[in-house]
């Protein structure tokens, strides 16, 4: 298979915290450490010093990549997400403390007072031949109002050992939050990601990707139609591709499908059906939809006729072929490719074909995903042949043939059109 996801998130940071907070949001990710010295630029504001830390370890991460070629390879662009956090008192950079005498002065310092805590985050969005698309940072700050502490609160709270390894000798998501009054701003942000921001940039860097990504694609595949499959993907990402000037898009689920076509009713869409097709969702289907991929009987056939007569419509089909006669896919089996016209697909596409309410434009097929598609691919376009040289269709078939996994192969054989999400979108979370 050549199967390339478009992108991957690469987490700058050991820190349990982010990785818990990120795997909360639903993203997926791989972890590659920064481990460069934070040294600040005095010249600069803290929030500018801690957001150049931050780009800083995305860079040196950006470095790296090439040691990390064969864990990676399938993967297309990367997304770096670093952070940098720090405590901040009286325009101060409150640190780590050395020992359990600095941290009772920290503790006592913070004690009935406001301090912040800032974290500054960056995304660069890079290839895997190391072009940057996109670099951006940003930050958030909280406000925290500590409790008035006892000295023996402090001494009971360092017995503990929590706060030896924390800037501002405290872990809030811990026992640390009992010194804590009040706090005003993202509480996420105190734990260790501003997760509001950190969402918005990785949304900004998908676009950056898809943009990047839909144009270089577009080069490669003009000879065949690309269909967006959009399931599961939100709006903004229909309408980023759409800005881009793609027009075809493909859904699975029926109910999906159509609240997503209401809420981009103003847009001049084509849109295809490419799931398995219930009867009783039939109704909803025909009519909706410029072309329904998946016509996999002949019972289907009809109900689909059935209803396009009451709407008063023809409706363009593909009929699906289960090219491998798979237990676990549909489509027409393959019962007799020795002699396809005593077969019973022949039969059936014979009666499909004098459905008066709908036309035949082609065939669409899904190989097996652990063997080679070539063969499945050349296979499904001479049985095409063979029902267009019986005049079954009056042109040219149309070829709905390859997905992300294998439409290089496919358009090698002549597919007129390959099915892509996870080239398009990247992987669904």
């Amino acid at each position: 298979m050549n199967l390339n996801y478009m992108y991957k998130i690469i987490l700058a940071s050991e820190s349990p915290r982010r990785r818990h907070l990120l795997e909360k949001a639903g993203y997926r990710f791989t972890i590659i450490p920064s481990h460069i010295s934070e040294i600040l630029d005095k010249n600069l504001s803290i929030p500018e010093q801690i957001q150049k830390v931050a780009t800083d370890k995305s860079k040196e991460i950006l470095k790296k990549l090439p040691q990390y070629e064969t864990q990676l390879s399938q993967y297309e662009n990367f997304i770096i997400l670093s952070g940098d956090t720090v405590v901040v008192i009286d325009n101060e950079i409150i640190g780590k403390p050395k020992d359990q005498n600095e941290a009772f002065n920290i503790l006592k310092r913070l004690s009935g007072k406001k301090h912040q805590v800032i974290t500054a985050i960056n995304t660069l969005v890079c290839t895997k031949d190391g072009k940057i698309l996109f670099d951006e940072s940003c930050y958030e700050t909280t406000d925290v109002y500590f409790k008035n502490l006892a000295d023996q609160q402090i001494h009971d709270y360092i017995a503990s050992g929590e706060p030896m390894d924390k800037a501002g000798a405290y872990g809030y998501q811990q026992l640390g939050r009992n010194l804590v009054e009040k706090i005003s701003g993202p509480e996420d942000n105190v734990i260790g990601f501003p997760m509001k921001q950190v969402r918005s940039l990785i949304e900004k860097s998908e676009e950056k990707i898809i943009a990047f990504n839909y144009q270089q694609l577009v080069k490669n595949t003009s000879s065949a139609k690309v269909i967006a499959v959009s399931k599961k993907q939100p709006i903004k990402k229909i309408q980023l591709l759409y800005d881009l000037g793609h027009r075809d898009f493909a859904e699975n689920y029926a109910q999906e499908a159509l609240e997503k076509k209401n809420l981009l009713k103003n847009l001049n869409i084509n849109w295809h059906f490419i799931g398995h097709l219930q009867t009783n969702k039939v109704k909803d289907v025909v009519g909706n939809f410029d072309l329904i991929q998946s016509v996999d009987s002949l019972k289907l056939a009809e109900k689909i006729d059935q209803i396009a007569k009451e709407k008063n419509i023809i409706q363009k089909i593909l009929i699906q072929i289960n090219i491998a006669n798979e237990n676990t896919k549909s489509g027409f089996e393959i019962d007799n490719i020795s002699d396809l016209k005593n077969s019973l697909l022949y039969q059936n596409l014979i009666k499909i074909n004098l459905l008066k309410n709908i036309k035949i434009y082609g065939f669409m097929c899904m190989p097996p995903l652990d063997q080679d598609s070539k063969k499945y691919f050349i296979l499904t376009q001479q049985i095409a042949n063979f029902f267009f040289e019986q005049k079954i269709l009056d042109q040219k078939p149309e070829l709905s043939m390859g997905t992300s996994t294998d439409y290089l192969q496919a358009m090698t054989v002549g597919s007129t059109m390959i099915r892509l999400g996870t080239t398009l979108f990247g992987e669904r979370n």
